[in-house]
């Protein structure tokens, strides 16, 4: 591959973990989840020689305006439901912007290529 870069760059992408819960509110979620994976791993191994570093952080449930949209019932009940399971508490967002942080704090030599975290009593 022609190099695009004149130098050191770095992408990262957050993408969340949709694709390992088995909610009936997300169905399609997961199958684009799996797409954004292998797209950010197919895309670093292709740059990886320009010293490009792609790095994916995927994170768990977390509280989101997007459940407003949800209009079947059922399946925010079972999300609530789900969300007891894990005390009522999802991943802090600030986590989420430590984490990409940490990631871009590293020196350019090193690639942390992905992270999924998740709030510890988060099952799935």
């Amino acid at each position: 591959m022609a190099s695009l870069f004149n130098g050191d760059a770095g992408f990262l992408e957050a993408d969340d973990a949709l694709q390992k819960i088995k909610i009936v509110i997300f169905k399609p979620a997961p199958a684009s989840k799996f797409g954004v994976h292998g797209l950010s791993e197919t895309i670093r191994q292709e740059v990886a020689g320009d010293n490009v570093r792609i790095s994916l952080v995927a994170p768990g449930a977390g509280e989101t305006e997007l459940l407003t949209h949800v209009t079947d019932a059922a399946a925010l009940k079972d999300y609530e439901a789900w969300k007891q399971t894990m005390g009522g508490l999802t991943l802090d967002a600030k986590y989420v912007a430590q984490t990409v942080k940490f990631i871009y704090d590293m020196p350019q030599a090193v690639n942390i290529r992905e992270i999924d975290l998740a709030a510890t009593r988060q099952d799935s």
